[in-house]
């Protein structure tokens, strides 16, 4: 029996859809296999721009994580030697890494 692939197509405002939930759920339905060379690159750019878009999330969330002075309250202190430790246990990195990812993100 031969399987025969259906081409899918992108929907044509791919490219000026604003990274995040919209972009996200159009991405996730796409069957690259079934797209043509040129969708192909149309859905990886707009799978980088995503990609960054929840890079930057991820980089905020961080700095939140490491300017908390603790507890469950609002409160936010200097960011000192110690902020990149609760990133460290929560994300299983090295102190090195976790410090390199806080600074980046802090700065």
């Amino acid at each position: 029996m031969l399987f025969v692939s259906v081409r899918q197509l992108i929907p044509q405002d791919l490219a000026s859809i604003a990274p995040g939930p919209e972009l996200a759920c159009v991405l996730a339905g796409i069957e690259l296999s079934r797209l043509s060379g040129f969708d192909c690159v149309e859905v990886l750019k707009a799978q980088y721009r995503q990609a960054n878009h929840e890079r930057a999330r991820v980089l905020a969330a961080m700095v939140e994580v490491g300017m908390r002075s603790g507890g469950d309250d609002l409160s936010r202190s200097a960011a000192d030697e110690f902020s990149a430790d609760e990133i460290r246990a929560a994300l299983m990195l090295t102190r090195r890494a976790a410090d390199g990812q806080f600074w980046l993100a802090h700065d």
